[in-house]
């Protein structure tokens, strides 16, 4: 299935015929409470960099002892070893700067293949199939850089990837808006019910107690509670 009016026949490469650079970083022997973000498997969180989990290296040894592996926006970064092997991201203008250890594998693009093209590739089934024969005859499943930049894909040209790009990031900001809405409908209902047990909570309290004054006030309180919430979903069912 394709866009309409892109119908150029795909050309079938390499990983790395389309990079200036497929390499890998190394764990430093400290950390920092600050400083250069140091990004780790445990960092990635879905296809992006979650910086609340990243630890940090100082900035002389980001420029010395790790400079091979500084990273840039719009690297792609790829698990190469353990059970996570295969899980993917790519580093955002948010994340920098930052740094990464051997587990991950860095891919940099040239012109030829944009960066969340690659990116929704890693996304598809091929990319597990290819690790899953890589790593048939081994217990712990790894990858080499070099068989990283053995990957085969089949791209269309700039213009249809920018289309698919386009498309796919539209997507995935109805996803998080869509996320964002049931989390906090999530906590809507959660507080919902926390109040109402409370209502009811103390109607009981004041009916055991033989205070009529409290019961019947508690059990306004407990009705208006339960009205409140109709009267909302009826308005959410309206619009």
């Amino acid at each position: 299935m394709r866009f309409k009016n892109y119908d150029d026949n795909y050309r079938e490469i390499t990983l790395k015929d389309v990079c200036t650079l497929i390499t890998k970083g190394t764990t430093p022997a400290k950390f920092s409470t600050n400083g250069i973000n140091f990004i780790k498997i445990d960092s990635l969180n879905g296809n992006y960099v979650d910086n609340s989990k990243v630890t940090h290296i100082n900035e002389s040894i980001h420029n010395t002892l790790l400079s091979r592996s500084i990273l840039e926006e719009n690297d792609i970064l790829l698990a190469i070893a353990g059970a996570t092997v295969g899980k993917h991201c790519i580093i955002q203008k948010s994340n920098l700067p930052a740094n990464t250890n051997q587990a991950l594998a860095i891919i940099r693009l040239n012109k030829h293949l944009l960066p969340y093209y690659l990116l929704a590739f890693f996304d598809t089934n091929y990319l597990p199939s290819y690790i899953k024969l890589i790593c048939a005859a081994s217990a712990q499943p790894n990858l080499n850089l070099q068989q990283v930049g053995q990957i085969k894909l089949n791209i269309p040209t700039i213009q249809e990837q920018e289309k698919v790009c386009h498309f796919i990031q539209l997507l995935d900001k109805r996803i998080s808006v869509q996320n964002k809405i049931i989390k906090h409908r999530k906590s809507l209902i959660f507080s919902l019910v926390i109040e109402i047990l409370l209502s009811f909570l103390s109607l009981i309290e004041s009916a055991l107690s033989l205070n009529v004054f409290s019961f019947f006030n508690n059990l306004l309180k407990f009705m208006w509670t339960i009205f409140k919430e109709v009267k909302r979903l009826w308005s959410q069912k309206k619009t």
